[in-house]
């Protein structure tokens, strides 16, 4: 038997999942509740009375046409997109008080790079890092450059990488803050398979220290394991999940 019991407050915002085997009792807090949020383009209505929820330790995957709402929705989940009307609450905090906190526990992976071709790899997350206000970012990147397998990289310029390399320069900046929460637009695009089997551990490990992850994939067979649920978007709703 599994009953869902939410707690809506900004104070101590909570939702447990609750499975009952007879003798355990498992509770998983909510980092994500989003509820009949909606973002329009002029008159084009992108996300409709969207509501979604997702709990620590959970992976979703979001399925969808080309214009779905897909990209839209991980934008205004990362705040980077504010929303028209509904109210949004990451990991306890209101969006519209506290962007800025939100941010810290959120790595975000859009469609653009955000790798300048001109600096090292070294150079672009120590950059990064600089913009994240980063403490000892030194040995945080190093850790990163060692888990997306870019060590024996880090002293060339990013323009004289394959994609797949630069991608993976991509999954490093988002790692650098060590986010609580993931949001991967199309992250396996552009990745080889050594890339992709870097990403699904990225994946498992934030999702075994309670993390919680949302991506958007068009190759729904390549992510397929990782994903707890799937989420399918049309005209900017979730149709049921499957």
């Amino acid at each position: 038997m599994c009953n869902l019991h939410c707690y809506n407050t900004l104070k101590d915002l909570h939702c447990c999942i609750t499975i009952d085997f007879g003798f355990y009792i498992m509770d998983r807090p909510t980092t994500i509740s989003a509820c009949g949020i909606s973002k329009s383009f002029g008159k084009q209505r992108v996300l409709v009375d969207l509501s979604l929820s997702a709990t620590s330790g959970e992976c979703i995957q979001l399925l969808g046409d080309n214009g779905s709402g897909k990209t839209t929705l991980l934008r205004a989940l990362s705040t980077l997109l504010s929303i028209d009307t509904g109210s949004l609450i990451i990991d306890g905090i209101d969006s519209r008080q506290n962007k800025k906190s939100i941010r810290g526990k959120i790595g975000f992976l859009g469609h653009q790079s955000l790798v300048y071709s001109q600096l090292t790899v070294l150079e672009n997350l120590s950059f990064s890092s600089m913009l994240f206000q980063i403490l000892d970012f030194h040995a945080r990147i190093q850790q990163v450059l060692d888990f997306v397998g870019l060590a024996i990289y880090k002293d060339r310029r990013a323009g004289m990488l394959s994609h797949g390399l630069r991608k993976r320069i991509s999954l490093a900046r988002v790692l650098l803050q060590n986010p609580k929460i993931l949001l991967l637009d199309e992250p396996e695009t552009g990745l080889d398979s050594q890339g992709i089997s870097i990403l699904k551990e990225l994946i498992n490990t934030n999702r075994a220290k309670g993390g919680t992850i949302v991506m958007t994939t068009h190759n729904p067979e390549s992510t397929r394991s990782l994903a707890d649920r799937t989420l399918v978007l049309v005209g900017g709703k979730t149709a049921p999940s499957l």
